[in-house]
């Protein structure tokens, strides 16, 4: 059955003719459709694009943080301050911009301030100290560090957290929020009644205490719960919610510790308020010409705060917690101790497309998914713009495991369930994790990347737990599945603020019969790979890609361009390579690549063609060549004289321009092949580790290829 792109016409369309693609190319250059796109872009099945531009510019941000470390001093963070605050807030700084630890003289000092009650207030060496005072922010502030300190190996006595846990515990008011002092330890209570930095403080000391005690974890839950609720109820960045003391001061703390309690949290709104979003735009606003924010005497500590909720801010969001069965914060510890990304809390209440705003989507699930039709509908779009699908199951039961994998795999339509996974990345990615402590996951997805995975009660459990020799396997497997879900180490987050979805597709007037080659290897990875070379040719020129059924070689090829990928070792038959012969003689053109640039696929590509053809006809195509350099068709082709690699490509070919191979038929050039991986690439999905050409030129390439073979000019010099 014959698949097109162009939704609005059952019309079948025909390839184009060489003279027809030199008059296209003209009047396409002509026409000035190089750039613009053929038309109005849809989203998948008809859905409009989501929003792909930043609602504030990251160059804003990072231009606000650097005025207010200018005005700290140099970015001197590290130099004494008199208070416990001013301390935790300028060490904090270090941690998050720097990306380094506390330093151990900040923490024994810090450690030392700590009061009998568990909480902290000015400390020692400030003038304005005095018996028996402590408030909730300079304790959030201090553990924080001192967390931060534990994170990084740093020794932090566990009973430091356990009287800082208690000490909030006992000062939460009857409302469920929290004052900035506590009762019962000053003649009387300064700003004791509920307001929005407090409590926001008080919830984050709360997520940030590692405590084992099954009584004080479940007393913690129960005041988490009723802090948020009065968050919730609230729900004001400015004014400050519960402020009644004169002018509101604190603001900037509490910028940052609703951007801090989002972090630990996963609180991803205020009310029904975007935190992250509106804390950028109340601090760029707010923020001085001397790149300030002036308080008066607290203006440092405050100036150092609002900076840091900014940088704070700049972490990517690693991935979405969707709770459907109460468990939605599995994956904070897990979030933590894997590095510096951020994550948030989802429910089917929210708008499915806050799930764009992070690679990876955590559901955790019973056996059938309660979910809203607008919510499996996004799913569908997530993994179409390379996001992965996580199900965290309630059940260690293999059928159960299997159904929730096989109706994962039906939603998602392009992947399957992988019936082998002893050679995936996800148990090699960055940790190595033996057979013996391997979890019967199941995967949903390609050699490439994971696209949907099934975790069993036994992950769930470890991951909730926390991190210990015993739940190491856990973490690491998660590590690595985040990895080969984001193709990067450390794993990568979206960038903020900006919403993604897949790429848009362009309605077509003509096109590009394509069709894969099927062999005993993994043939059909990366499958959207076609669907987004079409809309790289009808953006340009209103030309698509009829992408045919996959071809077995079972019998002669119908007429189209073959594209022949995989990932593992190349299987194609000697009855197959016969066909596959008899079929070039007669025209057809083969393009050759391994989905992402394994050396071992090359090589026996090229002992396959050798085979065919003999040694030495496989001959790499000079810099200057038309396919090269695009002079071809009218001028139709791609300038590929310069490309660009993907990352993990750390030596590149020499000259800087795309490594092609060609092999004569007849005269003519009737085999393309790709040292470096262009089918990954073209799809645009994440490729851990992948030797490929960057998505934008691997595009770029694959349409030379498409439009080459239909130029005539297709020769070898």
């Amino acid at each position: 059955m014959r698949r097109t792109r162009n939704p609005h016409t059952n019309a079948r369309r025909s390839a184009i003719g060489a003279c027809g693609l030199m008059l296209l190319a003209l009047t396409a250059v002509a026409a000035g459709q190089a750039t613009a796109p053929a038309s109005q872009p849809t989203g998948s099945s008809g859905v409009p694009p989501l929003q792909l531009e930043p609602l504030v510019p990251d160059a804003q941000i990072v231009a606000a943080i650097n005025r207010a470390t200018q005005s700290l001093g140099s970015g001197d963070y590290r130099r004494p301050k008199q208070t416990v605050a001013g301390r935790a807030a300028l060490a904090l700084l270090t941690v998050y911009e720097m990306q380094e630890p506390p330093s151990p003289d900040h923490v024994r000092w810090l450690l030392a301030q700590q009061d009998a009650t568990g909480g902290w207030g000015h400390g020692a060496d400030a003038p304005d100290d005095y018996a028996g005072w402590t408030d909730i922010v300079s304790t959030q502030l201090t553990v924080s560090v001192l967390r931060s300190a534990d994170d990084a190996g740093q020794d932090i006595p566990d009973d430091v957290f356990t009287k800082a846990l208690i000490y909030v515990l006992k000062s939460q008011n009857e409302d469920g929020g929290w004052g900035l002092t506590p009762p019962g330890n000053l003649p009387f209570r300064v700003r004791g009644a509920s307001h929005g930095s407090a409590t926001a403080a008080a919830l984050a000391t709360l997520a940030d205490c590692p405590i084992r005690d099954d009584e004080l974890t479940l007393d913690r839950a129960k005041a988490i719960a009723k802090g948020l609720a009065w968050l919730d109820s609230h729900a004001s960045l400015t004014p400050m919610p519960g402020w009644v003391w004169g002018r509101p001061r604190q603001q900037q703390y509490y910028a940052y510790a609703l951007q801090y309690l989002g972090r630990q949290l996963g609180q991803r709104t205020l009310g029904s308020t975007p935190i992250r979003q509106a804390v950028v735009q109340e601090l760029l606003t707010s923020q001085a010409p001397d790149g300030s924010w002036p308080t008066g005497p607290e203006t440092p500590q405050e100036t150092a705060l609002a900076a840091l909720a900014l940088v704070m801010a700049r972490q990517p969001v690693l991935v979405n917690c969707l709770d459907l069965v109460g468990s939605g914060r599995d994956l904070a510890p897990w979030v933590r101790w894997s590095g510096s990304a951020s994550w948030q809390a989802l429910t089917p209440d929210d708008d499915p497309m806050a799930m764009a705003e992070a690679p990876l989507l955590y559901i955790a699930v019973v056996e059938e998914a309660d979910l809203p039709e607008s919510w499996w509908n996004a799913l569908y779009r997530l993994a179409e713009a390379g996001g992965t699908i996580v199900l965290a199951a309630q059940t260690d039961n293999a059928a159960d495991l299997d159904r929730l994998a096989a109706r994962l795999a039906k939603l998602l339509k392009h992947w399957p369930v992988l019936t082998d996974t002893r050679e995936h990345m996800v148990w090699s990615a960055d940790h190595t994790i033996r057979s013996a402590d391997r979890p019967p996951i199941r995967l949903i997805g390609d050699r490439v990347r994971p696209v949907g995975v099934v975790l069993p009660k036994a992950v769930i459990r470890s991951l909730r737990t926390g991190y210990n020799d015993q739940t190491r396997p856990a973490f690491e497997l998660m590590t690595n599945i985040a990895i080969a879900a984001t193709g990067a180490n450390p794993p990568a987050g979206r960038e903020p603020y900006v919403w993604f979805g897949p790429p848009p597709e362009f309605a077509t007037a003509q096109g590009i019969t394509v069709a894969r080659v099927k062999h005993g290897g993994d043939w059909n990875v990366a499958p959207l790979a076609l669907r987004r070379l079409s809309d790289t040719l009808a953006a340009a020129m209103s030309v698509g890609v009829i992408e045919l059924d996959p071809v077995d070689l079972a019998q002669s090829p119908p007429e189209a361009v073959l594209w022949l990928t995989g990932t593992t070792d190349l299987k194609v038959t000697v009855t197959q390579q016969g066909v596959l012969k008899t079929w070039l003689a007669g025209g057809g053109t083969l393009l050759i690549d391994s989905a992402v640039g394994d050396e071992a696929f090359f090589k026996a590509a090229s002992e396959m063609l050798a085979s065919m053809f003999g040694e030495g006809e496989l001959k790499r195509l000079p810099a200057d060549h038309p396919l090269i350099t695009g002079d071809f068709g009218g001028g139709v082709g791609s300038d590929l004289r310069t490309v660009t690699y993907a990352p993990a490509v750390t030596n590149p070919p020499p000259g800087g321009g795309a490594e092609l191979y060609g092999l004569e038929v007849d005269g003519r050039m009737a085999v393309i092949v790709s040292r470096y991986g262009l089918t990954s690439a073209t799809e645009g999905t994440p490729a851990f580790g992948a030797q490929n050409v960057s998505t934008p030129d691997a595009r770029r390439l694959g349409a030379n290829v498409l439009l080459w073979a239909l130029s005539g000019a297709n020769s070898l010099p």
